[in-house]
């Protein structure tokens, strides 16, 4: 069986042959959730690193949320979608 380490790894290296456009979507998809489960915190997770690796504005974005005071989750998608779009080039 697999380690979440490297599932991670092989959802990271998936990941980056997906347009931005489409990561945003699924991230704002999995943030509308009330609850979410393990898989789709991971998910989640790979979608943003995938984001924030990408486009250097969507993981300042991200950084300056997570270094502010606001603690709403929604607003740190918020920040790293319109980031990530605003520099898209694919």
């Amino acid at each position: 069986m697999a380690t979440v380490t490297e599932v991670r790894a092989r959802m990271m290296a998936r990941a980056a042959s997906i347009p931005t456009r489409q990561l945003c979507e699924a991230l704002e998809i999995l943030d509308a959730k009330r609850d979410t489960d393990d898989a789709e915190r991971l998910t989640r997770s790979v979608l943003i690193d995938t984001l924030c690796e990408r486009h250097p504005e969507a993981d300042a974005a991200f950084g300056a949320w997570a270094n502010g005071d606001d603690v709403n989750f929604h607003n740190a998608v918020k920040a790293i979608t319109s980031a990530a779009r605003a520099t898209s080039r694919r």
